[in-house]
């Protein structure tokens, strides 16, 4: 093992998932050096996704910044830990291309704020599924933003038409966006068919149980979608 080229020992480890790749940090005193270099290696955790269950993988993740802010993916299990352990984290890495809050039920606007903040311009899919107490004002921050976000999925969140027309006032969401999930948010009404309907890059749009969704006025939604296939 001590005689592999570093190149080699990244392959190795670009094999490795998150967890196994934290448990070898944590034994780095035990590694050939050769593993030892590589393990700090950019190329290894870039394409990692680091799925953060407790507040355990939190202080293992920021025992081991100098490795984990190389990753770009990162998804949280629903109330796991707070927003302030959350923030203490991704304000440490680097570059976040995708990021998965779903089903934080105490999650806030300001901290989503935060978040959109730092890594926004760098963000290209997002999911804040079941956040319920997320308002019109986390949309009109993505909009603000997200310059270069692809897919957004806001399902079974507590905003309104009028957060909707806050997105769609982008032009970087209008030319950037291409798949939407806005299903089951029961406070949005028949005034989100106009700005629906000026999201013209969309290829995927999720209207789920939304009793004012049908085939009457579903052509105005999507009939300016001209890349519309699902």
């Amino acid at each position: 093992m001590e005689e592999l080229p570093i190149e080699i020992a990244c392959s190795v480890l670009k094999h490795l998932n998150f967890n196994e790749l934290i448990n070898i940090c944590n034994a780095e005193r035990k590694l050939p050096v050769n593993f030892k270099y590589a393990i700090k290696e950019k190329r290894v955790w870039k394409q990692k996704a680091l799925h953060i269950k407790s507040i355990g993988d939190v202080k293992k993740c920021l025992k081991n910044i100098s490795s984990i802010m190389n990753c770009t993916k990162v998804s949280f299990s629903s109330g796991s830990v707070t927003a302030k352990e959350m923030l203490s984290l991704l304000n440490a890495i680097e570059t976040i291309e995708k990021l998965s809050l779903e089903n934080f039920i105490n999650l806030d606007d300001q901290t989503v704020e935060q978040i959109l903040e730092k890594h926004g311009r760098t963000l290209r899919h997002l999911s804040l599924k079941g956040c319920q107490n997320l308002t019109n004002f986390t949309m009109e921050k993505i909009g603000w933003n997200c310059t270069k976000i692809v897919s957004i999925d806001m399902s079974e969140c507590s905003f309104s038409a009028a957060g909707l027309e806050l997105l769609a006032e982008s032009d970087n969401i209008i030319r950037s966006l291409k798949y939407l999930d806005v299903s089951k948010c029961y406070l949005l009404d028949q005034g989100s068919i106009l700005p629906l309907s000026r999201l013209t890059g969309l290829q995927s749009l999720s209207l789920r149980n939304l009793e004012w969704v049908n085939s009457n006025n579903l052509p105005y939604i999507i009939g300016n979608c001209l890349n519309i296939h699902k």
